[in-house]
């Protein structure tokens, strides 16, 4: 028993990744990114586009807000986003898939639904995966965009960047 918490004590600091100063985590382990990147804004993208062409609705979704990210190494790279995403007024006959459904409208008489995402990307194989998602209806589209819950957001979000800025 001793040599095994010897061990640990011995090893435990070196389980830690350490970038441009910064303590990214675990070796192996979630790496918090930040979740307005354009890294994870484009990998979020696609995501909600995976879950549009799979819901079972006449209407395409679209990603409305990234809320957090994180990164795992792996084969590639595991991605864990949590995302709003809101359903549009395009129809899926009607609109193209891609950059089109971007720039439909929301609908405003659906809910917008918060998402956890998992997606493995593997770049030298252009390949790109939704490995698991779960959806639950978060808010009316009025409540979500009323300037209560705007500025609580932003707050969550300047909490996250002071709490990134003292981990440097």
């Amino acid at each position: 028993m001793t040599k095994i918490l010897l061990s640990v004590a011995i090893l435990l600091p070196f389980s830690l990744i350490i970038e441009g100063g910064r303590r990214q985590g675990p070796i192996g382990g979630w790496t918090p990114q930040p979740p307005h990147s354009k890294s994870i804004q484009n990998i979020s993208t696609y995501a909600a586009g995976v879950l549009s062409d799979g819901a079972n609705s006449f209407l395409h979704k679209k990603l409305v807000h990234v809320h957090e990210a994180e990164t795992q190494v792996v084969a590639g790279i595991k991605y864990r986003i949590t995302m709003d995403l809101g359903t549009t007024v395009c129809r899926k006959n009607e609109a193209s898939p891609g950059p089109e459904r971007e720039n439909c409208a929301l609908h405003k008489d659906f809910p917008i639904e918060r998402c956890l995402v998992t997606i493995w990307e593997r770049v030298w194989l252009n390949e790109k995966q939704v490995l698991d998602f779960t959806c639950r209806e978060h808010a009316s589209y009025n409540d979500y965009f009323s300037e209560a819950n705007i500025a609580k957001d932003q707050d969550f979000h300047k909490k996250q960047e002071v709490k990134d800025d003292n981990s440097l």
